[in-house]
């Protein structure tokens, strides 16, 4: 079973390299983008879904579901690489992911 990781306050984290919070600027920028353009891509794939009356199959509609799913995966790697420059450590994407309240970027 997968445990909740344990959520510090800032000032109970230690002092940030430079390079640490550009990377963590960085990657919560990136993050932000790719969570925002997987959720148009994934509100144009439904649109391009309930236009061609319901032919999931068509090549507009594997096309925008490609680029959502492609964003989404981005957005998450994203989200895993500011997670760990905000912990300060190397940790498990399954750690990462176990707990919902940590895949926004901060």
């Amino acid at each position: 079973m997968i445990q909740p990781v344990d959520q510090t306050t800032f000032e109970d984290q230690p002092p940030m390299s430079p390079q640490m919070a550009a990377i963590r600027k960085r990657t919560r920028t990136l993050g932000r983008l790719y969570g925002t353009l997987c959720l148009l891509a994934s509100l144009w794939w439904v649109m391009i879904l309930m236009w061609s009356g319901g032919a999931a199959f068509s090549a507009s509609c594997v096309e925008a579901l490609a680029c959502a799913i492609v964003l989404g995966s981005q957005f998450v790697i994203q989200g895993f690489s500011n997670w760990q420059a905000r912990t300060g450590r190397a940790g498990k994407l399954s750690e990462y992911l176990s707990d919902g309240r940590l895949l926004w970027p901060r």
